[in-house]
């Protein structure tokens, strides 16, 4: 049994079912020998009397393939641009960095206000200042800001310990996958696939991917720096900070809000 490394991934345009796959086998009639090929269509499980799927064709893997491979193409840059552009990133980060630390500690110096109001709250309820309910509904309240600021805290960590990595990732994807796709076993195709987006759709043997919103700068960075790049030549004209000022204005895409 083959194993078709698309299938439960893409799903028919049309209908919405798993599109499945098929093995035939071709004989050459002036040497005898036979050959497999693979191909995909909609599995039609929902078709009824009332309605059926128009989606009768088959596409054959090496036409889907195709059409994968130029897919990641758009999103592509060249292997030589990636410790380019990292340059760039890490640069970034180390501002990115500052700035977060900054809201880091407004954050922090808030959680600390209200905590004081809180323990303030406590010392007017225990002098009789102030009655149980008014204590009880004023106390709620400084609570729920207090998580809130916590949780906005937590999300600042967050983004300043992740975004470099996943940018990084998201960059030696689109300098690597293209080789990877070409040269890789059914596993590796499986994953860089779906790597890419989180919508496959196939109607009228065409694949449509919703890429994954990181990798839609990358159709600007093809555009722009990666022409950029091959006309200035990096290694043979300028110096790496005279040509990453057109690219370091790209770099915010990636940045987290």
């Amino acid at each position: 049994m083959n194993d078709f490394p698309y299938v439960g991934t893409i799903h028919c345009g049309e209908c919405g079912c798993v599109v499945t796959g098929q093995e035939k086998t071709k004989i050459n009639k002036k040497t005898g020998v036979s050959k497999s090929y693979m191909y995909y269509h909609c599995t039609h499980r929902r078709d009824t009397p009332s309605k059926k799927c128009s989606q009768r064709q088959m596409l054959s893997e090496a036409d889907l393939e195709a059409q994968i491979k130029e897919i990641i193409e758009n999103i592509s840059i060249v292997p030589d641009f990636l410790e380019w552009a990292l340059d760039v990133l890490k640069s970034r980060h180390q501002t990115e960095i500052a700035d977060r630390q900054s809201i880091y500690d407004t954050i922090n110096t808030s959680i600390n206000l209200e905590q004081k109001k809180l323990d303030k709250l406590t010392d007017h309820l225990l002098n009789e200042i102030i009655s149980p309910e008014e204590y009880k509904k004023k106390k709620d309240e400084m609570k729920k800001n207090i998580l809130s600021l916590q949780s906005k805290r937590g999300n600042v960590e967050h983004r300043v310990m992740n975004w470099l990595e996943l940018t990084e990732n998201a960059f030696k994807f689109a300098s690597f996958a293209h080789t990877h796709f070409n040269t890789g076993n059914i596993q590796t195709k499986k994953e860089i696939l779906r790597s890419l987006g989180q919508s496959f759709i196939l109607k009228e043997k065409k694949i449509q991917i919703e890429l994954n919103p990181w990798f839609i700068p990358f159709k600007i960075l093809n555009e722009e720096n990666n022409r950029q790049y091959r006309a200035l030549e990096l290694t043979k004209k300028g110096t790496s900070n005279e040509l990453l000022t057109p690219f370091s204005l790209l770099v915010p895409k990636w940045l987290p809000e």
